[in-house]
Order: structure tokens, then sequence, then C-alpha cells
């Protein structure tokens, strides 16, 4: 995603990596087998089904939204024909 605002290394786990870019956006992905703590915030995107409690599973991505919820769509777009607040996308096969 290119950018002006650029993206910010997160220090994070030895399994996993985490950057931020502005607006509050945050991935991190999970490269260990085991579960990893990861800070929450409100999930827009995951690889893979998510647990609550702010727990990564192995082999996962999220992609979250620390900062205060907003609009993603202008305000003449019909809020009610995209009720998917978090998606869970799977790659056929795996």
């Amino acid at each position: 995603m290119p950018g002006r605002d650029g993206l910010t290394w997160v220090p994070s786990g030895s399994n996993d990596v985490t950057f931020e870019r502005s607006g509050g956006w945050r991935s991190t992905t999970n490269f260990g087998e085991l579960p990893t703590p990861f800070d929450q915030g409100e999930i827009l995107l995951a690889s893979d089904p998510m647990p609550t409690g702010g727990i990564l599973p192995g082999n996962t991505t999220v992609w979250t939204r620390t900062a205060p919820s907003s609009r993603p769509w202008p305000a003449d777009v019909d809020e009610s024909m995209y009720p998917c607040h978090a998606v869970q996308l799977r790659t056929p096969g795996m």
C-alpha cells in the first residue's frame, strides 16, 4: 500500500511481525505454530477464524484498527449494503 505516511514496525514476539500505518491500521502475522497474544483493536480482516481475548492463532494474519472507528466509505453509500464487519479469508486447499 504505497502512501506518503509509510509504515512503522512495532516490536513483537519472536514468531510474529507487526506494523502500523497512519489512522491506526495495524497488521500482525504470526509465523509460528503456536498462538500468541496481540493488541486486538477492531478486527477488520483475518486469514483464519479468530478466537476472542487477544490471541492470534499460529500461521495467521490479522488486520486491525486501533484508532476510533470511522465510516470506511462516503456518507452517500448505503451502509446496509455492507453488513460484514470482519471477514474471514481462507485460501482454497490450505
